[in-house]
């Protein structure tokens, strides 16, 4: 996938109000009337070209294979949301629905906040329909949380609009991991499990697991193991770590390279770190001359198979049942291309 993100031109108008129209058709089909929606569609050729005729705009645009994908636009808060100066605002961001869960809506939200970094902003708002499920999860998935305040406006019917915030100040480093971490890494992993597979493998055979785990991770960081490790580092706590390298199936060839594992501490879900573990890992398999992915996980792992879904992948029919703990458990197995 070749995606870059430029600056908006004058140019750009045409299909950013078409993207724009159609991204509140699809979105809020079930929350806006009709007749809203169709009076909204003439209006926004005009409203881009005025938009886009001011030189300090910052509206942005991710580009796939030569094609404007969606738009991102961001300002300052305005006087009435009473913030601090510290905050900056995503004050849009849409995709042609075409484009919907290949990780641009990702790539998109970070580019905000290096942008807010670059004017010195440590902190980002927002604000989403309480309605909208959808761009609530997305966007908690990326780490915003909503701070309590809530608006309402008249959308052709009174909608609730929430205002969600995030801290990006915080300092987040990933880096190969060392045979120094392997205590931090056990501990994440079976944090990780704890709360994940809770449900699914017993108390016992969890405890086992912990207990093995340090010598395991002191083996694998001494270089004992075939796969690269590197380990997510917020405010110098390691708090996640990836493992990957070549495909172990025999049936996927030499373009593949595997996520063996990606796991994080639970104190830190929900805040963009998974998705910059994964992203890491499609640069790497590029860099190597790769051109698809593929994974594993367990089939009963909702969470985990919706993350591995936003990011792009998708089940290839392939699965296998294996014993943990006593249980029998199925994994499903998932590629994407790149």
């Amino acid at each position: 996938m070749n995606l870059t993100i430029r600056k908006a031109v004058l140019e750009d108008a045409p299909v950013l109000a078409e993207i724009h129209s159609r991204g509140w058709e699809t979105a809020y089909a079930g929350l806006v009337p009709a007749e809203y929606l169709a009076l909204r569609r003439p209006q926004r050729p005009a409203k881009w070209r005025e938009n886009l005729s001011q030189p300090d705009h910052e509206v942005y645009v991710p580009v796939l294979d030569g094609k404007v994908a969606g738009f991102l636009s961001l300002h300052q808060p305005d006087e009435h949301e009473n913030l601090p100066d510290c905050y900056y605002e995503v004050g849009g961001i849409y995709l042609d629905p075409q484009y919907y869960r290949q990780g641009i809506g990702r790539r998109l939200m970070a580019f905000a906040e290096e942008q807010a970094r670059l004017k010195g902003k440590t902190a980002m708002m927002l604000g989403v329909f309480k309605e909208n499920a959808p761009s609530r999860r997305f966007y908690e998935a990326c780490g915003y949380r909503p701070d309590g305040r809530t608006d309402t406006r008249d959308y052709g019917r009174p909608l609730v609009i929430m205002r969600y915030v995030k801290d990006i100040k915080g300092s987040l480093e990933i880096r190969k991991g060392t045979i120094d971490d392997a205590p931090a890494v056990a501990e994440v992993h079976s944090r990780s499990w704890e709360v994940a597979y809770a449900d699914l493998v017993s108390a016992e055979f969890l405890a086992q697991r912990r207990a093995e785990r340090p010598e395991r991770w002191r083996d694998i960081l001494s270089g004992g193991g075939k796969s690269d490790i590197f380990v997510s580092v917020l405010d110098g706590n390691v708090v996640g770590f990836m493992s990957v390298g070549p495909p172990r199936d025999e049936d996927l060839g030499d373009a593949f390279y595997e996520v063996y594992a990606i796991y994080l501490h639970p104190d830190v879900y929900r805040r963009g770190i998974g998705r910059q573990l994964m992203e890491l890992a499609h640069t790497l398999a590029r860099t190597k001359g790769k051109t698809s992915m593929a994974l594993w996980v367990f089939e009963d792992n909702a969470p985990s198979r919706r993350f591995y879904e936003a990011c792009g992948y998708q089940p290839d029919g392939t699965g296998e049942v294996s014993e943990y703990g006593g249980r029998q458990l199925k994994t499903l197995r998932y590629q994407r291309e790149l």
